[in-house]
C-alpha cells in the first residue's frame, strides 16, 4: 500500500489557487463532517452538562446566550455610556 499527503501550506498555495471548484468541494466537505460529527455532538452535551449544574445548584442558574447578541448589546451600553475612541472599540471587540 502507498500512501501521499499534502501539506495545509501546498493545498492553500498551489491547489487551491489553481482549482478553486476543487477548494470549495474539500471546504464543504469539512464543514459538513464538522457539523454532523463534531459540533452536534459538543453542543447536546454542552446542554446536558447545564441541565445537570442547574439541577444541583440552588441559587445560581446558568442560562445560555447567543455569543453575537451578547456581544453587540455589552458593545452597544458601552459606547452609550462612556465615550470611547476607534482604537478603545476595537480593543474592547478583540477583548470580547
Amino acid at each position: 500500500m502507498h500512501a501521499f499527503s499534502l501539506t495545509k501550506k501546498f493545498l492553500q498555495t498551489y491547489l487551491f489557487d489553481k482549482y478553486p471548484e476543487i477548494a470549495d468541494e474539500i471546504k464543504d466537505d469539512s464543514y459538513y463532517n464538522y457539523r454532523k460529527l463534531i459540533m452536534n455532538k459538543l453542543v447536546r452535551m454542552r446542554h446536558e452538562h447545564i441541565d445537570e449544574v442547574n439541577k444541583n445548584a440552588t441559587y445560581k442558574v446558568i442560562t445560555v446566550v447567543d455569543r453575537e447578541k451578547t456581544t453587540a448589546h455589552i458593545s452597544n451600553s458601552l459606547e452609550s455610556q462612556i465615550g470611547l475612541s476607534k482604537k478603545f472599540k476595537n480593543d474592547i471587540n478583540l477583548m470580547l
